[in-house]
């Protein structure tokens, strides 16, 4: 960290050149972002006119909705498009590679990375570093943006041995998420993510998370970017299989319901616990037997034998639409197909993949 009147800031004239830098990086990627938004609506206005022409009407529609939706996710945002920069340590003297973090991926014309996604590999090091372990990082800077102006900036530079005893304070641009204002919405947190909230954020697929803590922690706003991490990390199998938020009431949805798309994330379906497949949630008061009864390892098997019992066999050809085209499969190949699968005696959820895995395979 270099020293001046302010922690954190660079001395006069070298702070205010760094800031002007920055700006000018901030300048270029807004104009490269409105730079793909303008390719986007082109190929667009193309595929619309292609359509008009071709025979094949559904691989025209699926193009559509594709670069309708790619459209739609180069959307403008007042809220920062990038927020930090990191200079990885170079090898034998020489510098090593910079780059900048936002909220998305912005490319230049030649497909050249102006700002990184937030949730890419590279990015770890600017939620993680810290004077103990640098992650690999010779500088880490924060970036305070209000209406796409650079406001200010706060250095890290591990390089800097006398800079560990000057680095614990809260960095600037967290303390001015801190004090404001608040609004009817909830902010997402991507340009202040701790550590250990990045480590939840981050964690696979498979890993059951639970995140405790009292009131204005932080739970719900991690949850959130757990969710936006898990559509950009595996983003073919969530988009088609979906992803869920379930609320407790209209309005914790309301106050949360910006926070994925102003992370460039719309493919969610955000409901109540009783919207749910339309259940009706009834409390009830059971008895200890009952309770007992559902909570032993034997109702596994019963409710096994129920999800079995209740498979048949299809009677029509089976519509299956994918990214590309919607293809038919015919009844009698997709009932060996569920003969098959039955008899390997997996887990149902297991065989119900298998069984998906392999239509698809058809299609």
């Amino acid at each position: 960290m270099t020293n001046n009147d302010e922690p954190g800031a660079a001395p006069g004239s070298l702070k205010e050149a760094e800031q002007a830098r920055e700006q000018s990086h901030l300048d270029l990627a807004h104009a490269s972002l409105a730079a793909m938004r303008e390719r986007t609506t082109a190929a667009l206005d193309q595929a619309r006119r292609d359509a008009s022409q071709t025979k094949n009407r559904d691989d025209a529609a699926a193009i559509e909705y594709a670069l309708m939706a790619r459209l739609e996710n180069l959307a403008d945002s007042r809220a920062a498009l990038c927020f930090g920069r990191i200079n990885e340590l170079g090898v034998g003297g020489r510098p090593g590679d910079q780059w900048h973090i936002g909220r998305r991926h912005v490319e230049g014309p030649d497909g050249e990375p102006v700002v990184l996604d937030w949730r890419v590999p590279v990015a770890v090091p600017f939620y993680r570093a810290t004077w103990a372990d640098s992650q690999g990082l010779a500088l880490r800077r924060r970036l305070a943006v209000e209406n796409k102006v650079v406001a200010g900036l706060f250095d890290e530079d591990f390089s800097d041995p006398d800079g560990a005893d000057e680095g614990g304070g809260v960095p600037d641009p967290l303390l001015a998420e801190l004090e404001r204002s608040r609004s009817g919405e909830m902010r997402d947190i991507v340009a202040t993510i701790q550590a250990e909230q990045d480590v939840i954020i981050r964690a696979g697929l498979n890993e059951l998370v639970v995140v405790q803590g009292g009131p204005g922690t932080g739970k719900t706003a991690v949850g959130l970017h757990r969710a936006a991490f898990l559509l950009y990390e595996h983003r073919k199998d969530l988009e088609r299989q979906g992803l869920l938020v379930v609320g407790p009431n209209e309005l914790f949805l309301r106050y949360i319901g910006q926070v994925l798309p102003s992370l460039g994330e719309r493919s969610v379906t955000q409901v109540t616990v009783e919207k749910v497949h339309g259940l009706t949630i009834v409390r009830a008061t059971e008895d200890a037997a009952v309770a007992r009864l559902k909570g032993d390892r034997r109702i596994a098997v019963v409710i096994r034998n129920a999800v079995i019992g209740s498979i048949t066999e299809v009677t029509d050809d089976q519509v299956i639409p994918n990214n590309f085209a919607i293809v038919t499969l015919p009844a009698d190949a997709v009932n060996t197909m569920i003969k098959s699968v039955l008899q390997r005696d997996l887990p149902t959820n297991d065989a119900r993949e298998v069984l998906r895995a392999q239509m698809m395979a058809l299609c």
